[in-house]
C-alpha cells in the first residue's frame, strides 16, 4: 500500500494506482492503515478531486466514500457543482447521500428540476438519468420532496384482480360481498372490477394481484418507442398523477409477459424502460429494485399487440401482514383464502377446527379470517413451524392453540367440525411410499377426530396419492374435488364421514 500511495503522490500511473487502492480498501480493515500512510492529510483527497483526468476523479470519489470521510462532504459537494463531466455527477451524489445533505438541499432540488427540463442526446441522457435517480433518493430522504403515496381513494378505476384459473367465480363472490353486485365481470384468471372502494377491495383475501386497467392501453403495437408514445398520448401521466402524489420522479419497473426468449425479453424490457423515462420527461425513473409502479406488458397470443396493466405498489396491502415467516413448503396465503371460499359451499359453520399439518399456521389464519371459529387447533411435527405459527397468531390477535406433535399421536377430548390442511407432498426425503403412508394414517385419524357433520378439506400437491388413499378406506366419502392449478398439479378434496360408518 505504501508503494501505491507514494506513486500516486509522485504522479505515477495515478489512475491505475487509484484503482488498485480502491480494491484494497473494499476490505474495511485496510482503511486505517491507508489513512495512517497518508498521515490523515485530507489534501491528498482534495488535490485528486481537482485532477484533470475524469477517471481519476471518479476513483477518488469512490475512495472517499469507502473511507467514510464525512469531513470532506463540503469538498465533494463543491466538486459536484463545478464538475461538468456528466458521467461523474451520479457518483458524487452516491457518496454525499451517506452523510447529512441538509446544507445542500436547496441546490440539489434546483439541480433536480433543471435536469428534468433538459433534452439531450442518447449517451448524455443515460448519465443524466443516473444522476436523477440519485437526486430523487437523497431529496426524498431529506423530505425535500414528499414520498409518493396512493391518493386514488376517490378515483373510479377499472381493475383486474387475479386469482387461480378456474376459481374466478369464488373471487367474484367474495368481491361482490364487499362492494356490492353489478360492479364485477368474470375473466379468465381473474375478475374485472369498476370501483373506487379500495378499502373494501383490499379486504378481499383470495386474489393474488390487483392491476389497474388504463383506457387506451389495450392494443399497443410497433416498436418500444411507439408503444410508449401510445401510452403517453392515452394520458398515462395524468392517470398516474390522479392516483399518486409526490413531486419526485415516480420510480418504476417493467415486467414482460408472453415474450419468449430471455435475450428478446431483456432487450425489449430495456427499450421500454428507456422510452418511459424519456417520453415522460423523466417524471418516471427506472428503479427495478425499489419501485412504486410496475408496468406489466402482456403480449397477446395472436398478433404482435400488447396490453399494458399498471400495478401500484403504493396501494397498501395489509392482508397477510401477520405472516412474517415461511417454510419452503408453506402455502401461498391467497391460495389458502381461496380454499376457504370454496369450502364455504360445503360447510356453513366452522365450529371447532383442526389442522393436523399446520406449518406456520396460514391455513388456520385464513379460515378464521373468512369466518370466526369457536376454537382452533393446529398440530405439526416441526417445532420451527409451530413457533412461527404462534408468532403469527399473536400478530393477528387470534386465539389459536398450537401443539408440537406428530398428527398420528394427536388426540383430543372433543370432536372437530372442520378439518382443513395442506398435506405434505413428495420431495426431498418425502418419498412416494412415505407420503402414501402419511395419507392413509391421516384419513384414519380424521375419522377419529371428526364430529357427525364434520367436513374435511385436504389440499395436496400429490393428488394421485391422496385419491388412492381415499379409495382404499371405507369410512369417508369424497364429496367433490377440484384442481387448484393447471394439469392436475395440485387439488382440493372435500370429504365427509359415510353415514353407515357412523
Amino acid at each position: 500500500m505504501e508503494k501505491i500511495v507514494r506513486e500516486i503522490l509522485n504522479g505515477i500511473s495515478v489512475r491505475d494506482n487509484l484503482i488498485r487502492l480502491k480494491e484494497e480498501l473494499k476490505e474495511a480493515s485496510y482503511i486505517d492503515a491507508f489513512l495512517t500512510c497518508i498521515s490523515f492529510d485530507m489534501d491528498f483527497f482534495r488535490n485528486l478531486l481537482c485532477h484533470e483526468d475524469a477517471k481519476v476523479r471518479k476513483n477518488i470519489i469512490k475512495i472517499i466514500g469507502l473511507c467514510g470521510l464525512d469531513g470532506l462532504a463540503p469538498d465533494v459537494f463543491d466538486a459536484y457543482q463545478k464538475d461538468e463531466t456528466q458521467f461523474l455527477k451520479a457518483e458524487y451524489i452516491k457518496v454525499l447521500k451517506q452523510w447529512d445533505c441538509k446544507p445542500y438541499e436547496k441546490e440539489l432540488l434546483n439541480r433536480l428540476n433543471k435536469l428534468k427540463e433538459m433534452q439531450k442526446g442518447q449517451e448524455w441522457e443515460k448519465h443524466t438519468i443516473a444522476e436523477l435517480r440519485q437526486l430523487n433518493e437523497v431529496l426524498t430522504n431529506l423530505g425535500a420532496v414528499k414520498k409518493h403515496q396512493f391518493i386514488g381513494g376517490d378515483t373510479m378505476s377499472t381493475m383486474i384482480l387475479t386469482t387461480l384459473s378456474g376459481k374466478e367465480k369464488y373471487l367474484k363472490r367474495a368481491i361482490d360481498e364487499r362492494i356490492g353486485e353489478g360492479k364485477t365481470t368474470l375473466l379468465r384468471g381473474g375478475v374485472r372490477v369498476q370501483s373506487s372502494d379500495y378499502d373494501n377491495l383490499m379486504k378481499v383475501r383470495c386474489f393474488q394481484e390487483l392491476l389497474f386497467v388504463m383506457p387506451g392501453a389495450a392494443k399497443l403495437g410497433g416498436a418500444a418507442s411507439e408503444m410508449v408514445e401510445q401510452l403517453i398520448k392515452a394520458g398515462l401521466m395524468n392517470y398516474l398523477t390522479e392516483r399518486i402524489s409526490g413531486l419526485a420522479s415516480i420510480p418504476f419497473r417493467v415486467e414482460l409477459r408472453g415474450v419468449r426468449g430471455d435475450s428478446d425479453k431483456m432487450k425489449l424490457t430495456k427499450q421500454l424502460s428507456a422510452q418511459l423515462e424519456r417520453q415522460s420527461g423523466h417524471d418516471l425513473v427506472n428503479a427495478p429494485s425499489n419501485y412504486a409502479v410496475e408496468f406489466r406488458f402482456h403480449k397477446k397470443q395472436e398478433g404482435d399487440n400488447y396490453s399494458c396493466y399498471i400495478k401500484i405498489g403504493l396501494l397498501s396491502d395489509e392482508r397477510f401482514s401477520y405472516r412474517r415467516h415461511v417454510l419452503p413448503t408453506s402455502i401461498q396465503p391467497y391460495v389458502a383464502a381461496m380454499i376457504m371460499e370454496i369450502v364455504k359451499e360445503y360447510k356453513q359453520e366452522w365450529g371447532q377446527i383442526l389442522d393436523p399439518f399446520c406449518g406456520v399456521g396460514t391455513m388456520l389464519m385464513e379460515c378464521n379470517y373468512r369466518q370466526h371459529a369457536h376454537s382452533i387447533y393446529g398440530v405439526d411435527i416441526y417445532q420451527e413451524g409451530i413457533e412461527y405459527a404462534k408468532q403469527h397468531a399473536k400478530k393477528a390477535k387470534m386465539d389459536i392453540h398450537y401443539i408440537h406433535k406428530d398428527m398420528a399421536e394427536f388426540t383430543h377430548n372433543y370432536l372437530f367440525d372442520f378439518i382443513v390442511t395442506d398435506l405434505p407432498s413428495e420431495g426431498g426425503q418425502m418419498t412416494e411410499e412415505k407420503i402414501a403412508e402419511i395419507y392413509e394414517t391421516f384419513l384414519e385419524k380424521c375419522y377419529e377426530w371428526m364430529s357427525e357433520d364434520a367436513v374435511i378439506a385436504a389440499y395436496t400437491k400429490s393428488p394421485a396419492l391422496l385419491e388412492k388413499a381415499i379409495a382404499g378406506q371405507k369410512k369417508l366419502c369424497l364429496i367433490t374435488h377440484t384442481d387448484m392449478y393447471k394439469q392436475g398439479k395440485s387439488g382440493l378434496y372435500i370429504l365427509r364421514a359415510k353415514r353407515d360408518a357412523i
